[in-house]
């Protein structure tokens, strides 16, 4: 069902509010709803809209989802555009003033986010990035108690992240190496959740083949640690992507296992091929 309307009433509507100059100015900027990560942008909109009216209306946040959904015509089949002009329309039954604010709000994030690494609005990251510091990487490790009675017990270590910068490529520092690193996870992973969602369905499959991906254009990228640096933050699932996937120093033993032979089999400056670790999916610098 297409909450879309067309008829003449609303068109008249929108030609008096475009000569009382109601539509805000970003409204007239081109989005192309295929760059973007939907499924981030409706979280959004849910939450606005609830803050707005004090409510969870499903009716007005199926509204607009089905607005930004719908890429083709329901009785033609021909491709559509969004109209944020129509959809502010639309909302001004429910919402009443909020109604501009709100698409105007919701349109500067999509056109953020078109222009984003995997369709997230950057706005949202570099939140995400403050909510995150300090923090501590998603990769553990299992190891065992010095005390002999408990051998059999197994505790996860974590590592915090330091705060200076450094290469990313690995470096020896008294038996230490520092990496940057992407992280995709999927539904078989140890802890199929992350930052960016909080419960991750992606095939093992699919999440190889998107890391494929991202590796293919990394070593064809004029500066590699930048391009990994910029992926990391806007895809990887590990909090490292706030520091746009660096790793403090470690040693061997402080990390999993199959990380940690990647990462220190690695030549300086070479990109890993994809790993396979609990935690998920790994390329690693």
């Amino acid at each position: 069902m297409s909450f879309r309307v067309r008829g003449d009433a609303d068109r008249r509507i929108k030609s008096r509010l475009e000569k009382r100059g109601a539509f805000g100015a970003v409204l007239n900027k081109k989005v192309d709803m295929s760059k973007i990560d939907l499924k981030v942008i409706e979280n959004w909109v849910k939450e606005r809209i609830t803050q707005l009216l004090g409510f969870e209306d499903e009716v007005v946040i199926g509204l607009v989802t089905n607005v930004l959904q719908q890429t083709t015509d329901a009785y033609t089949g021909h491709p559509i555009k969004v109209d944020a002009k129509e959809l502010q329309v639309q909302l001004t039954g429910f919402l009443a003033k909020d109604a501009g604010p709100f698409v105007s709000e919701l349109w500067a994030l999509l056109i953020d986010a078109q222009d984003a690494p995997y369709g997230i609005p950057r706005v949202f990251v570099e939140r995400k990035k403050r909510e995150l510091l300090p923090v501590t990487t998603e990769i553990v490790q299992e190891k065992r108690s010095p005390n002999p009675e408990e051998d059999s017990c197994k505790k996860k270590r974590q590592c915090r992240w330091d705060t200076q910068d450094a290469s990313p490529a690995p470096q020896k520092q008294d038996d230490k190496i520092v990496v940057r690193h992407i992280l995709i996870k999927h539904a078989e992973s140890r802890r199929p959740s992350s930052w960016r969602e909080k419960c991750i369905t992606l095939s093992r499959v699919d999440a190889y083949s998107e890391l494929e991906t991202i590796r293919k254009k990394l070593l064809v990228a004029s500066n590699l640690e930048e391009a990994l640096s910029s992926y990391a933050t806007q895809r990887s699932d590990c909090p490292s992507a706030v520091k746009g996937g660096l790793i403090a120093a470690f040693r061997r033993g402080d990390l999993d296992r199959t990380f940690e032979q990647a990462a220190f089999s690695l030549r300086p400056g070479v990109l890993s091929h994809i790993i396979d670790s609990p935690s998920g999916l790994h390329l690693i610098l």
